[in-house]
């Protein structure tokens, strides 16, 4: 019995890891990054940005290093004090915009945005659930998908 949660932790380890490369490979196979458009939106609004200004929010951000290096610093950031980076949109940390917005729409008796926070959340759930099984479908032989 040992041995089958052992095997069972280790193939829960080897989908996490890939799902967040997974997760990373989307975020970053896009072409160019999040500060090209910026300028670029910038730029179209009228605003002027220095080479010296870019080059400061490249390497703030740490987006001049390689994809590798990049994602080893945001998995030491998730795994050592739950850090998904900050967001370059909102300037601002991804679990303190979605925690206070749903506060806030429950104080202010807001329940088409609480309902819309939430569904979307159940869902995800839901969706991330159904394809950790299909996953675990794929590592384990003996767990088939048969039609009847």
């Amino acid at each position: 019995m040992g041995a089958y949660v052992a095997r069972r932790f280790l193939y829960m380890l080897i989908l996490v890891l890939l799902s967040t490369v997974v997760a990373f490979a989307i975020i970053v196979l896009p072409p160019g990054d999040y500060l090209t458009s910026y300028v670029t939106q910038l730029e179209a609004q009228g605003g002027d940005v220095t080479d010296e200004e870019i080059a400061a929010l490249r390497s703030a951000y740490g987006l001049g290093q390689p994809e590798y290096v990049q994602y080893i610093r945001w998995m030491n950031g998730l795994l050592t004090d739950f850090d998904l980076g900050r967001s370059l949109a909102q300037r601002a940390v991804p679990r303190q915009t979605i925690g206070p917005v749903l506060l806030q729409s429950l104080l202010t008796e807001d329940m088409f945005l609480a309902s819309g926070i939430l569904l979307v959340l159940t869902v995800l759930t839901i969706v991330g659930t159904f394809i950790s099984d299909l996953a675990l479908t794929w590592v384990d032989p003996r767990i088939r998908m048969e039609r009847n």
